[in-house]
C-alpha cells in the first residue's frame, strides 16, 4: 500500500520545485535572449509578476496532488495480480 499522506507531500515540494526552476528560468531566458519592442513590458501584462507566479504555483500544485491522489486511490484499491494466476 501507498503511503497517501506521504506521497501528496512529496508531490507538492517536487511540483514547486519544478515550477520554480521553469518559471525563473523563463523570466531570465526571456530578459537576456530576446529584443523586444520598446513598448512591451512584460510587468505591465502581468506575465512576470509575484501575482502570476504564486497563482501559477498554487495551480500546479492542486493539479499535481489531484494526480498523485487519484495514482494512490488506484493503485490502492486494485488487486494485484502475479503472473502465477
Amino acid at each position: 500500500m501507498i503511503n497517501v499522506k506521504h506521497l501528496l507531500k512529496t508531490a507538492s515540494a517536487w511540483i514547486s520545485i519544478v515550477y520554480s526552476i521553469y518559471f525563473f528560468g523563463t523570466v531570465i531566458y526571456l530578459a537576456t535572449h530576446y529584443s523586444l519592442p520598446a513598448n512591451f513590458n512584460f510587468m505591465y501584462y502581468g506575465l512576470l509578476g509575484l501575482f502570476y507566479f504564486v497563482l501559477s504555483l498554487v495551480i500546479w500544485n492542486i493539479v499535481a496532488l489531484f494526480g498523485a491522489w487519484l495514482f494512490a486511490t488506484l493503485f490502492n484499491n486494485t488487486e494485484s495480480h502475479s503472473a502465477e494466476e
